[in-house]
This record gives C-alpha cells, structure tokens and sequence, in this order.
C-alpha cells in the first residue's frame, strides 16, 4: 500500500494499491456478478445528490451492498472493505489536521456502475469522509468518468486499485463516460466503490 497527503488546496489522500491484486480480483468478481442479475438500481431507486426540483443529479446504476447482504461476512467486497479503516494509523493520515485521531465505527457502502453518457453532476456526500475505490476491465474500454473537484478543478483519472480520500463536503462530479455501443450491456464500464465513513452516534445533515 502506498498512501499520500496532500494538503493543498484542501486535505485528500491518495492511497496506491489498497489491496492486493487477489483481493481486487475477488472484490470486481462480485461486482461483476451482480450487475450481471440486474441488481443494479436507477438513481431514483438508490438516492443520492438532488437538484431543487427533486431530481437525481446522477445517470448511472448504483447498489447498496448493506441492503444485499445480511452477513457482509459474505461478501468479498464488505471484507476486504475494512481495510480503509488502517488509514488511520499510517503516517500520513496522522500528519493531517482532518484526519488526525479520527476513529470511524461506522461506515455504508455504494457500488456505482457507469456506461456510456452516464455522469455524477457536481454534488456533495453525506457523512464526514468519503473513499472512492475503482474498478475496471482492462485494458480500459471507456472513455471519461474522472474525478472532479469542481470548485478547484482538480481531476483524477480512472486508475485500478486506486483510492481517494476527502472530506464528504468539498463539492465533486464525475466526467461523462464514453463507451462503444459494441462494448455496452457488458460489464465493461467504470465502477466506483464509495464508503462514507463517520460515526454510529453522528447525525447526518439532511
């Protein structure tokens, strides 16, 4: 694992292969099978960021792996998963003034699926931090689907076994996805695993 802060122009960390290459392979084979029988929602089913009228300010699928599994001890992704949590204990993490000290004991996990002309328009999450994981065929079909910091303009490509880390405030979006129509309907778009991280007795603005 290889972790980074950066400080400007706000506190994020980048963390370079998380896991394993045997942990990752089982963790997308289970995100493969799901979205193979169809368990992913449409953004009015799945929540998420809304603009003023009412209306999801995402196009893409997206999963509650808390509402698949009753025992996450089944689920490879719920497993491998805690391994965000040891951020907290690597140098890095405690160079930070946000992240500093902070103990999570609570945490929700959303699988994303996007395909073509699929987007996230700027937004902002709930909970105190959010990780952002990817999760990709190679080599890569799609174009697009960055991450973008929107009022800084920051952007991060798509990357495998990649995690970034940020205060769930700070405005973000992802690009549009551009991807064949011959490569559609086969798993071959970009996933994203976010966990919003806080605290069982944290009360999440609404």
């Amino acid at each position: 694992m290889d972790i980074t802060l950066y400080t400007e122009p706000f506190h994020y960390l980048i963390i370079k292969n998380l896991w394993s290459e045997k942990e990752r392979q089982e963790m997308f084979d289970e995100m493969l099978h799901l979205e193979s029988k169809k368990l992913f929602l449409s953004p009015e089913d799945t929540g998420g960021a809304k603009d003023e009228e009412g209306n999801a300010l995402k196009k893409n699928k997206a999963v509650w792996l808390d509402n698949v599994w009753l025992d996450r001890n089944y689920s490879s992704v719920l497993t491998h998963n805690r391994k965000i949590f040891d951020f907290m204990d690597e140098k890095s993490a405690q160079e930070s003034w946000h992240f500093q000290g902070l103990k999570f004991d609570n945490d929700s996990t959303l699988i994303s699926y996007y395909e073509n002309s699929d987007y996230y328009a700027p937004h902002r999450d709930h909970g105190l931090v959010s990780a952002l994981s990817y999760f990709f065929v190679e080599p890569k079909k799609f174009n697009g689907g960055e991450l973008i910091f929107t009022d800084y303009d920051l952007r991060f490509k798509v990357t495998n076994n990649l995690t970034i880390v940020f205060p769930s405030n700070i405005k973000h979006e992802v690009s549009e996805i551009s991807l064949d129509k011959k490569y559609q309907g086969k798993g071959l778009g970009r996933f994203c695993m976010s966990q919003f991280l806080d605290f069982i007795n944290y009360t999440r603005a609404q």
